[in-house]
């Protein structure tokens, strides 16, 4: 048995705590870094493929949610940064199981009712039908969310690089929300959701830090949500 003091032991024990969060950056880095290495052509087709557009949600939804998730169009490694000083702290917080399900939610919720608004004007004539077919993708529906409950529930030393991170992201994050634009619809909906959700899946008071299989079932985190 390997002594609590080695340092290998508490590298380990560390990287357990935030495998998810670790996990989302490996995955976040090789998309990126597989993605930039494509011809323009092949670039343009992942994308298209990999958009949580209309017509993708209907036919391949259970793909395109999480690899839209990992396939910025733009600023790869702002966001690759900025998930790293948010993640973490709020997974070592909020344990493994929990934080998939926080940030999954805040993801699959900004998509849904953005892209329900956009059905809805479709189908009502406000908007063409090539709509359907919008590129939709980026982290910023896990990030941004993400980077709001570290400022909120982080240690201090994480709370000041989250916070300049999410102060860069603001001017962006809402610009088109009065036109019902998708992005700035699915951060409004993401940002509200992730405060909510955090305090209804946190651990009760006192309760260890989990492990990568979040061994406490998540509802005793709801039964010790404030």
């Amino acid at each position: 048995m390997r002594d609590p003091a080695d340092p290998r032991a508490r590298l380990a024990r560390w990287a357990r705590e935030r495998a998810v969060a670790l996990g989302y950056l490996g995955a976040l880095g090789v998309a990126e870094a597989g993605y930039r290495l494509l011809g323009e052509r092949e670039r343009a087709a992942v994308a298209a493929w990999a958009s949580t557009n209309l017509d993708n949600l209907v036919t391949h939804a259970p793909a395109a949610l999480p690899l839209s998730a990992v396939v910025p169009l733009e600023h790869p490694l702002l966001w690759l940064g900025l998930a790293a000083v948010a993640l973490p702290p709020v997974t070592a917080r909020l344990g493994n199981a929990r934080t998939a399900l926080l940030f999954g939610l805040t993801h699959t919720v900004g998509t849904a009712v953005s892209q329900g608004i956009v059905w809805w004007r479709v189908t009502s004539g406000d908007l063409p039908d090539s709509a359907r077919r919008m590129l939709d993708t980026g982290a910023s529906y896990v990030v941004a969310p993400a980077l709001l409950t570290a400022v909120a529930f982080a240690p201090w030393r994480w709370r000041i690089p989250a916070g300049a991170g999410l102060a860069v992201l603001l001017p962006f994050l809402f610009d088109g929300l009065a036109e019902l634009e998708v992005s700035a619809v699915g951060h409004t909906v993401s940002l509200a959701l992730a405060v909510p959700l955090y305090l209804a899946l946190r651990r009760p008071p006192g309760a260890p830090a989990a492990g990568p299989g979040d061994g406490a079932p998540l509802a005793a985190g709801l039964r010790g949500a404030a």
